[in-house]
């Protein structure tokens, strides 16, 4: 007599976030150890609902809209399948966590692989660190990275923290303005000491990035007949 063995299929999460240290990731503590978010899937789940559920646990649910990118990464691990997805988080959420996320984290990325345990989430965290880099040196992909509403020393000091470099502000300035990428608001802001910074959003034709999917950030609580149209 043969006998299958169900199958988990869980959607992992690799929530990145620009600090002035560096780029950080999300973990979670599970069993005295600490691991990359995960939703299992049930009947009837998306992948818009699985990542918002793990958002919103952690307390990062005052979000418009996600941005995420599939990381390729080995995607069974016994019973388990994995669908492992980078998403892409603000810098103003991005440090503490409100009192209700606990067992959540930010850490950086060297610390991170350090604390978790396993060869394939080592192998997903250098993954997803080298696609951050690449789309933040060579697409819009930064935007993604900060609220909606930015300064333009905000965007730069996002690129630096990823890229672990010093950029010129003037060359930065011309180049992010003559390439389209970002239109000014007419709004100022004094956000430190000296004279108000203009504030930027991305162009309405400009996608942070060419590849990724855009996520609506929907409620958790809706229900099954209401997951008609998720992604974007």
């Amino acid at each position: 007599m043969v006998t299958s063995t169900p199958v988990i299929v869980e959607a992992e999460m690799v929530a990145v976030g620009a600090m002035p240290s560096g780029l950080h990731i999300l973990l979670e503590a599970a069993s005295e150890r600490f691991r990359l978010p995960a939703k299992q899937f049930n009947v009837g789940d998306t992948l818009a609902h699985a990542l918002v559920h793990t958002l919103t646990r952690a307390g990062l649910d005052d979000l418009p809209a996600l941005r995420t990118w599939s990381v390729p990464a080995p995607a069974w691990a016994g019973a388990h399948l994995y669908t492992s997805h980078l998403v892409f988080i603000p810098q103003h959420q991005v440090g503490a966590l409100p009192e209700p996320a606990r067992g959540f984290q930010w850490t950086p990325v060297t610390q991170a692989l350090a604390t978790v345990p396993g060869p394939r989430e080592h192998q997903l965290i250098t993954a997803a660190h080298a696609m951050t880099r690449w789309l933040v040196e060579h697409t819009a992909a930064a935007i993604g990275l900060c609220a909606e509403l930015f300064t333009l020393a905000e965007l730069r000091s996002v690129v630096e923290a990823v890229l672990g470099v010093r950029l010129d502000p003037g060359n930065f300035h011309r180049k992010h303005t003559g390439a389209g990428h970002v239109v000014a608001t007419g709004e100022h802001t004094r956000r430190s000491s000296g004279r108000p910074a203009e504030l930027y959003q991305a162009a309405p034709q400009q996608a942070p990035d060419p590849f990724g999917t855009r996520i609506d950030f929907i409620p958790t609580h809706l229900n099954t007949a209401d997951r008609s149209s998720d992604l974007s």
